[in-house]
């Protein structure tokens, strides 16, 4: 093993029970296997060959730990706080006996730092990041679209979270800019008013120098929210999704019989939900029918698609029911025959409507992609359209759009009709304008402007999850500048 791993034997050859070196063809002993003497006369006879080929097998201190210098120290405690602002830690968690622990396994010499210290690496952090989300936001050349939405902490603290959107490189680009609280500690300005929701979009939009470059501005249905895009001259749109549900709503609650069975399955539901008797016996029956992973959702306006968990564990549920001594009231909680049916003859028309709901929810998708979408990947070009009598009018509005004056000598009127003559019906938009968008300058940009604005306003109430993890129970009291402060760096690192 030693002719085969050693240095030495690059230089030396077996004669014997000696070794020749093939330099200076001296001899030297060679016993047991031990390449000792062959070393010692390289380091001695001839130094800079032995240097030329390397340090030969590493010794042992080259496996030995090595003292966390400063680099490293600083390394390893600018992974801690991003630790804490990815993963919703509190800032408490470097001062707990466990996680000192861990620390000293994993690197000896490192000294942890203190709740002070980490607190002053995430404000650093924070600041450096918004820093370079303005440079971002500055290098965009086209609008942006802000989402909106409100939601209260614990505390009972109004908070309004806006985020932002836009295209870069053909790339859907969402960052979250603010959460701020609903006015301040004065009743009237604390509301949730449109008043109020304007001035706070006003003041974002100003602060992340914005205000002069946003196109929509998206958000629910609500009242109180409909003109807010006012506040920064932009076009309020409503979130698909939220509109698609309230017309469901709107058709479930269209007679008098929809709206005794809605109430007949959600107090059903509600009563396998609130008693664990009936809900582990319901776990029995559907193990004995089969597997099955479902389980009863409650039902309320927004979760209208439970009724198909419902529907699909309908004689588990039945069974639980017609057991006495598991539901005493199995009778007046079960749905009657009628019911079931009218549940099974509208399951088919709320299907695709919940396909619908979960595309439009992507966050990446835009307004007009996920109608594209559906289409599959089809690159066939559409033929040109027939000119009718209200394409003068739509000339004007693209005219208007393009920001140019239509003259004899003007060659961006004709670049809409040479779009509508190549551009595809079928495909991704993003990736067609990536493509062909230096053959269209003035159409690209409009593209770019309108494809940006997301479908719904998924991005902004997604933060109520994250913000729940973060002003919780052990951090009900966190002042909101620190609220803002942590959900702007878990959903933008």
């Amino acid at each position: 093993m030693g002719r085969k791993s050693s240095v030495a034997w690059k230089f030396f050859e077996l004669v014997g029970d000696s070794a020749k070196c093939r330099l200076c063809q001296e001899s030297v002993k060679y016993m047991q296997s031990s390449t000792s003497s062959m070393m010692n006369h390289l380091k001695l006879k001839h130094p800079t060959k032995l240097n030329s080929e390397g340090p030969g097998q590493p010794r042992i201190s080259t496996f030995a730990r090595k003292k966390c210098d400063k680099k490293r120290t600083e390394h390893i405690t600018n992974l801690i706080v991003r630790m804490v602002a990815t993963d919703s830690l509190p800032v408490s968690v470097v001062e707990g006996s466990g996680f000192g622990e861990l620390v000293n396994f994993l690197e000896l010499d490192y000294v942890l730092r203190g709740r002070a210290a980490i607190q002053l690496r995430l404000l650093r952090l924070y600041e450096d990041k918004r820093k370079e989300l303005k440079d971002i936001l500055e290098s965009v050349e086209e609008k942006v679209t802000l989402t909106t939405d409100c939601w209260s902490s614990r505390t009972m603290v109004g908070y309004m979270t806006v985020t932002v959107h836009f295209l870069r490189n053909w790339e859907f680009c969402s960052y979250v800019l603010d959460t701020n609280p609903v006015g301040g500690d004065v009743v009237d300005t604390a509301r949730h008013t449109a008043v109020n929701l304007s001035r706070e979009l006003e003041e974002v939009a100003e602060s992340w120098g914005i205000g002069g470059k946003t196109l929509a501005v998206l958000h629910n249905n609500a009242s109180n929210v409909k003109t807010i895009g006012d506040a920064v001259s932009a076009v309020d749109v409503p979130c698909a999704a939220h509109s698609l549900q309230l017309c469901i709503n709107n058709m479930l609650k269209s007679n008098r019989q929809n709206e005794k069975l809605m109430a007949r399955a959600s107090r059903l539901v509600r009563h396998f939900r609130k008693s664990t008797l009936a809900t582990t016996a319901l776990s029995e029956k559907l193990r004995g029918m089969g597997p099955s992973d479902k389980k009863l959702i409650s039902l309320c306006p927004t979760r209208w698609n439970s009724w198909e968990c419902l529907l699909e564990l309908r004689w588990g549920v039945a069974a639980v029911l017609c057991d006495m001594r598991i539901t005493a009231d199995g009778r007046a909680l079960a749905l009657t025959e009628e019911q079931w049916n009218l549940m099974t003859d509208m399951l088919p028309c709320l299907k695709p409507l919940k396909f619908a709901t979960t595309v439009l929810s992507g966050e990446m998708m835009s307004s007009r992609t996920w109608l594209e979408n559906l289409g599959g990947d089809d690159q066939t070009a559409a033929p040109p359209p027939k000119r009718r009598k209200v394409d003068d009018e739509a000339d004007f509005a693209m005219d208007f759009l393009l920001g140019v004056e239509k003259t004899p000598d003007d060659d961006s009127a004709t670049e809409y009709e040479k779009f509508l003559a190549l551009a595809p019906t079928k495909t991704k938009a993003t990736s067609w304008w990536r493509d062909n968008g230096c053959d269209f300058p003035a159409l690209s940009k409009v593209a770019a402007n309108y494809l940006a604005i997301p479908a719904t306003s998924v991005p902004s109430e997604t933060v109520f999850s994250t913000a729940g993890n973060i002003v919780n129970s052990k951090r009900s009291s966190l002042r909101p500048e620190n609220v803002n402060m942590l959900v702007f760096l878990h959903m933008n690192l």
